[in-house]
């Protein structure tokens, strides 16, 4: 079964979860001597529970290593002496910068920019 989940696919594995459900439910159904199929119905929700717990702590983490990763690639850029930035983001945050120019899909790869920087004005800035 996969579902989606902000921008990311999520593909449960169903039999384990029930599996891990059934063997919640025996338990206690055989420790305090309850119903098996109702036992089984709320050690279901549980184990759902738990599932997308563990779903959401992922994506976070997934989300956490990117961000760490663009850091990584921006402090890399700024301690090489000379890269190239947003104008805007140049003149926002103070950067001396130096010359200017519009950004094409050849920059783009040339300068390994982002293709969301196309069409922008860009400069290169020195640390």
């Amino acid at each position: 079964m996969t579902t989606q989940n902000n921008n990311t696919n999520i593909i449960w594995d169903v039999r384990t979860i029930m599996t891990a459900a059934w063997k919640r439910a025996h338990k206690r159904a055989a420790k305090h001597g309850l119903d098996l199929r109702k036992t089984f119905a709320k050690c279901l929700k549980v184990e759902w529970n738990i599932a997308h717990d563990q779903a959401e702590a992922l994506e976070i983490s997934i989300i956490n290593a990117a961000r760490d990763a663009l850091i990584a690639v921006a402090d890399a850029k700024r301690d090489a002496g000379r890269y190239v930035e947003l104008v805007s983001v140049a003149l926002k945050n103070g950067i001396n910068s130096g010359a200017c120019w519009e950004a094409t899909e050849a920059n783009a790869k040339k300068f390994d920019l982002d293709s969301s920087w196309i069409g922008q004005t860009i400069c290169y800035v020195y640390a």
